[in-house]
C-alpha cells in the first residue's frame, strides 16, 4: 500500500512536472513571439525614423539651396545698383561738363548780342546824325 501510495504521488508528480513543461514550454514560444514582434517594432521604427531623418536632410538641403539663391541674388542686386550708381555719377559728370559748355556758349552768345546790339545802337546815332 505504502508503495502503490508511492507511486500514484510520483504519476502525480510526473503529470504534474509534465504540464510545468508544457506551460514552460509555452511560455518560452510566447516570449519568443513577443521578442520577435518587439525586434519587428523595433526595426519598424528604426525604419520610419531614418526616412524621417531623410526627409529632414532633404528639406535642409533645400533651404540652404535656397539661401545660396537669396546671396547671390543679393549680391547680384547690390552689384547692379552699384553699377547703376556709377553709370549715374557718370552721368552727371557728363551732364555738368555739357552744362558748362552750353553756359560758355550761352556767354559767347550774350556778348556777341550785346556787341551787336552797340554796333546797332552806334548805326542809329550815326544814321540820326546823318539825317
Amino acid at each position: 500500500a505504502l508503495w502503490k501510495a508511492a507511486q500514484e504521488a510520483l504519476e502525480k508528480s510526473e503529470a504534474h512536472c509534465g504540464r510545468l513543461q508544457a506551460d514552460l514550454d509555452a511560455a518560452r514560444k510566447e516570449l519568443q513571439r513577443l521578442g520577435q514582434d518587439a525586434e519587428s517594432h523595433r526595426q519598424d521604427k528604426l525604419t520610419s525614423a531614418r526616412e524621417e531623418l531623410r526627409v529632414l536632410k532633404d528639406r535642409l538641403e533645400l533651404i540652404e539651396i535656397e539661401r545660396q539663391r537669396e546671396s547671390e541674388s543679393s549680391e547680384e542686386k547690390l552689384r547692379k545698383a552699384s553699377q547703376r550708381v556709377t553709370d549715374l555719377i557718370q552721368a552727371k559728370g557728363v551732364a555738368e561738363g555739357r552744362a558748362e559748355q552750353l553756359a560758355t556758349e550761352a556767354n559767347s552768345a550774350r556778348a556777341a548780342a550785346m556787341s551787336a546790339q552797340e554796333m546797332l545802337r552806334k548805326s542809329e546815332a550815326a544814321c540820326s546824325e546823318a539825317r
